[in-house]
Formats: C-alpha cells, structure tokens, sequence
C-alpha cells in the first residue's frame, strides 16, 4: 500500500506539471475563438505575461517555489529598473541639450511631456540615490576604541596582542604564544622591568573581534601586537549566503555603482535565503562564494578598521606592530575551485583530468603531470587545484621560483579560502605605511629560514597555525621590530641587548611533552574539520590527522620524547636569521 501511496503522489506532482500549462492553453484557445486576439502589441504582451504566470503560480506553488520564483522576479525587476532608469536620465540629458539646439521647447509633440517626466525623474534619483549612499556608508562607521586608560606604574612594561588562534598561541596556548616570545625577551633585556602581556586574541576572531577586545585593556600598553588576516572570509557568513543567493555575476558589478541597488538587492537576498533555492551538490569546483564587489566592500571594510585602530594608537602614544597572517602552501590544498557545477559536462572533464594528473604524481611522472597542467590551465585558468598540482610538480622538478607563483595562485584563487588572501595583506601594508605603523612581513621571515624558500609543514602544524619553532621566529622578528620602533622608549634603551635561543625558550616556558601532545590532538581535531572543507578529496588531511593522533599517543605513553619520530624537538639549535642575512 505505501508504494503505491508514494508512486500516486510523485505521479501527481509529474502530471501537474503537465497538466496545468495544457488548461491553460487550451483556456486560452476557447477565449480567443470566442472574442478575438487582444488589439496591439502591448495588449498582447501583457496577455502573454499574464497567461504565462497563470500556468506558472500553481505549478510554484505546488513544489514551494513560489515564495522564491517572486524574488527572484523582484531582483530581475530590481536590475531593470536600475538599468532603464540609468539609461532614461541619459537620453533626458540628451533630449534637454538637443531642445536647447533646437531654440524651440515643441520641436515634437511628445518632448514637453517627456521631459516632465523625465526632470521628476532627474530629480528623484539623486535623493533615492544619496539617501542609499548615507546608509551604505554607516556600515564603514569606526568601531568605538577605549577611552583614556589608566598608564602602567613606574618601571612596568606592558604588552596587548590582539588576533586570531596564531596570536593566542593556538594550539600551544596558554603555554606559548608569539606575544609570549616578546615578552620573555624583553625580561632578558629590561631585567630591571616588570613584563606584563595581556593577550586577548581569541580563536576563530576576525580583525573587528580583535579590536572589540581592546576594551578589555586594564592599563594602557607600550605596545599592541596584530595578527589577523585568516579568519577574514569565515565571519558575516550571512553577507556571503546572501550575495551567492543573488548574484548575478558580471551584471551585478555594473549595477553595484547605484547605491540604491547595494542596499535593496541584500534585503532581497536575505528573503531568498529563507526560501526554497534549487541547488547543486558541491564537488572539486563551485561557484564564486564571494563575488568580486562584495570582495571589495569586505577589503574597504578590513582597511577602515585598521585605519581607525591605527589612529587611535597614535593619538594614545601606543605602538603597534603590525604583523601579516602567513600560512603553509606545498602542502595545504586549496578547497573550492572555480567552476560551474551546473555544466555537468565540463565538471565531469575537469575531474577526470584533475584524476589523470594525480595518477602521474604517483607515478613521479613529473614532467608529463606538469605538461597537462600547463594545458589544463590554459582551458581551465579558474581552478585553483591545477596550480597546486603544478606547483607540486615544480618543486619535484627542482624550479623553485615556479613552484612559488603556482602556489600564491592555488592560494588567491581559492573560493573557500581558510588562509589570508595577498589582498588582505596589501591592504594592511598600505594602510599602515600610511599611518606610520610597523609592519611585519611574516611570510618574509618564513621563507628566510626555509632552504628553499617554501612554507611548508616545515612551519606549520596543519598548514596555517605555526609549530614551535615558526612562533618562535615570528617573536623573535617582533622583537626586532619593537625595539626598531622605539615602542619601548619611555623606558630607556635595553640594558642588556642578548637574545636568548629556542632551545632556552622551550626550557623557561616548559614545553615538555605532554604540551605537545594536547597540541598534536587538538591538531588532530583541526585537521579533521579541514577536510570537511574538501569533501571530494579528504585523504591528506586525515592521513596527517591520523599521523598526529599517533604521535600523541606515543607521548602520552612516554615511548618517544619531543624530537622524535618526527615530533617537534625542544632542544634544536635554531638559527634566526634576520633581513639582513
């Protein structure tokens, strides 16, 4: 009885579809037997609209698409009102200059009503259109900063670091941090000072989080250490579920000028989010999450907030070090590449080649993988995934500098980026030029310390938190660039300029083996969600996941001790090596 009950409800649906357009044309014929086609073309036109929609309401409502089939007509409207509406005032301003030619205002019968209309319409667009620019505008408002702090006492040096999960000091905290490295140095330096470090990097926090936390300053600090960059694209999800829910591509970037059009197309996507939208499942490539204006609002958004926590540094006399997000690339496949999952036939091609060059890869066929990728991307230059593999392939084929510009591309072209795009990092450069600010080029200081100038998982834990030895690096670069700012000058020049080594680093700040197996199995859990981010390939990533649940358990169990078996040794003679070297 239920499968019958199931195949007469799906049978239904499927001669509803077919049986509701055939009453309507056959209404349709009866009626115009019997009075005639409507008289011109426009009463045509709107006969047709109208039928067409009688057809289509019930069928809409019948599979609960109606709700999305009205939006989606609000949104087409909305982009041909805007566009019409572009173009009329044009050809008014036209009109307007070619009456004024003429010396005569009725040169046609038609021109003084049309240009009635269109100085209303001259008129009206202007305040729709500033009213629409103020609202968008109160979006870039400066978040509020703290008021007057308290100063530090006498002979007290304070540190704030502000951030993500790497300025925490993820997966190590609260054991060891960047911020961590700069205050232990400065102990060795100022031995007369106090060192306070107030770290408020939270994981998971975008930059706005990051400065919401400076409220929780108890004194004002010499200095404020900035890490932030990755975890840029994960926050106002909603911003991007909205632009995907009404994204038109190409056309939205011409009508993203009219400010009208940036504020109503959101409220109209966010209704569409609400219902029923038809969508692909999705695989190696998908459609561009964040379209290329919202990008760029999203890039607007991240330099004003750094411009105005910059400002307010300055006018409090406090130093910043800004330091740029840096994270793995010859072994952190990007997630999303860039394609159409609803061109069936091209997705299929795509992955089956995408097959073909893994296949050479294990086979060390190097070259020929290479080859098929240069070919690939010649037809496909919107996946990210050819440029890893060709990437890999460089490396393999010791070309260095090749392998380098592959990865930045799999990196920047990647639609699900969880690393900082070299746009973020751009923009922070400019904007702390601009106002004076130490910046730190992080990458820089990575790629001095590798043989071949790659990141890799000689840096990273799970290829965008760095291991012992990067934040040691980094803290140590911080270091030098705070002394290099005068951030501590108040308090005189250092009395003794010694560096301490990571080896004493790990020892004074305990790093033993029960800390680096809590960091290897929250790694384990981190590397886990990372390849639900890759569902059509999840293989590296939990293989790494695996590897390091192994490596915490032989710690645990004490059968091995820090350095090895390819865990992290504590005791290494790391060399740091500054710009200059």
């Amino acid at each position: 009885m239920l499968p019958l009950v199931l195949f007469s409800a799906g049978t239904a649906t499927a001669d509803l579809v077919l049986v509701m357009p055939l009453l309507q044309v056959i209404g349709l014929t009866l009626i115009w037997n019997r009075w005639g086609l409507p008289k011109g073309w426009w009463r045509i036109a709107l006969a047709i609209v109208a039928n067409f929609a009688a057809a289509a309401v019930p069928v809409l409502c019948w599979f609960g698409l109606c709700g999305y089939a009205l939006l989606l007509t609000a949104g087409v409207m909305l982009r041909v009102l805007i566009a019409v509406g572009g173009l009329f005032c044009g050809g008014v301003l036209l009109l307007l200059c070619e009456t004024i030619r003429r010396g005569r205002l009725r040169w046609r019968p038609w021109v003084p009503g049309m240009l009635r209309v269109g100085f209303a319409v001259l008129l009206t667009v202007p305040i729709l259109e500033s009213t629409a620019l103020l609202i968008a505008r109160s979006k870039f408002q400066a978040l509020p900063m703290p008021g007057n702090l308290p100063p530090s006492a006498e002979g007290e040096i304070r540190i704030a670091a502000i951030g993500g999960s790497t300025m925490l000091g993820f997966p190590y905290e609260p054991h060891y941090s960047i911020g961590h490295v700069l205050a232990w140095q400065l102990r060795q330096m100022y031995p007369e000072h106090e060192v306070q470090l107030e770290n408020l990097a939270v994981t998971g926090a975008n930059l706005e989080q990051a400065l919401a936390r400076l409220g929780d300053l108890r004194k004002k600090p010499d200095v404020i250490l900035v890490y932030s960059g990755h975890n840029q694209f994960f926050h106002r999800l909603e911003e991007l579920s909205l632009a995907r829910a009404a994204s038109w591509g190409a056309i939205d970037e011409w009508m993203s000028i009219s400010a009208v059009f940036r504020i109503v197309n959101p409220l109209l996507a966010q209704q569409m989010m609400v219902t029923k939208s038809p969508e692909g499942d999705r695989h190696l490539c998908g459609i561009r999450i964040c379209p290329e204006h919202l990008l760029k609002t999203r890039l607007r958004r991240y330099a004003s907030q750094l411009e105005n926590f910059f400002r307010w540094a300055k006018q409090n006399d406090i130093a910043v070090v800004c330091c740029s997000p840096v994270a793995g690339e010859s072994d952190f496949e990007p997630n999303l590449s860039l394609g159409d999952p609803g061109d069936l036939a091209t997705m299929a091609a795509i992955e089956n080649q995408w097959s073909k060059v893994r296949s050479l890869q294990q086979n060390q066929e190097w070259t020929v993988a290479l080859d098929l990728c240069s070919s690939l991307l010649q037809k496909y230059p919107g996946v990210a995934e050819f440029h890893f593999r060709a990437g890999e392939c460089c490396l393999k084929l010791d070309r260095p500098d090749a392998a380098r510009s592959h990865f930045e591309k799999a990196i920047n072209m990647d639609q699900f980026p969880i690393r900082a795009l070299d746009s973020y990092r751009e923009a922070a450069l400019q904007v702390a030029r601009q106002n004076g600010v130490t910046y730190l080029d992080t990458e820089d200081v990575m790629r001095r310390h590798s043989e071949h100038g790659q990141l890799s998982a000689e840096f990273f834990l799970d290829g965008v938190h760095p291991n012992l030895r990067s934040t040691f690096l980094i803290g140590r670069a911080v270091t030098d660039a705070a002394i290099k700012a005068d951030a501590f000058h108040r308090h005189g020049p250092p009395s003794s300029p010694h560096r301490l080594t990571f080896a004493e680093s790990m020892q004074d700040h305990k790093i033993d083996g029960n800390v680096l197996a809590n960091a290897y199995e929250t790694t384990v859990d981190v590397l886990k969600r990372y390849s639900d981010f890759r569902p059509f390939d999840r293989e590296r990533r939990l293989n790494e996941a695996a590897a390091y649940a192994a490596l915490a358990a032989k710690l645990r169990n004490q059968d091995i001790v820090p350095g090895e078996d390819g865990t992290e040794s504590v005791d290494a003679d790391v060399e740091y090596r500054d710009s200059d070297q």
